[in-house]
């Protein structure tokens, strides 16, 4: 819903503007795309983290982090990423 996108616009706008607990050099978003980017840049032996058999277990837990972190920015425990529906025009 259009209050449901706002909300998680909110809560990324206030991730990006927060210092991140792990790490004071970047804001608490900015931590999470560096996180991501290290854990699955391609290296000489290609992609470090798609193409192994740790991406979904490992992608479960980051998403779990990320949400928990938004949980956070919002002041909302209740709060849950959405779940994208690709074949529901009106989830994309």
């Amino acid at each position: 819903s259009d209050e449901e996108k706002e909300t998680i616009l909110e809560g990324l706008f206030i991730m990006k503007n927060t210092t991140s607990k792990y790490n004071a050099s970047y804001s608490s978003f900015d931590y999470f795309a560096y996180v991501h980017k290290y854990a699955f840049e391609y290296t000489a032996q290609g992609a470090q983290g798609h193409n192994r058999w740790s991406f979904l277990p490992w992608h479960r837990a980051f998403g779990l982090l990320f949400e928990q972190e938004l949980q956070e920015a919002l002041d909302d425990p209740t709060f849950r990423l959405p779940y994208w529906d690709i074949t529901n025009e009106a989830s994309t």
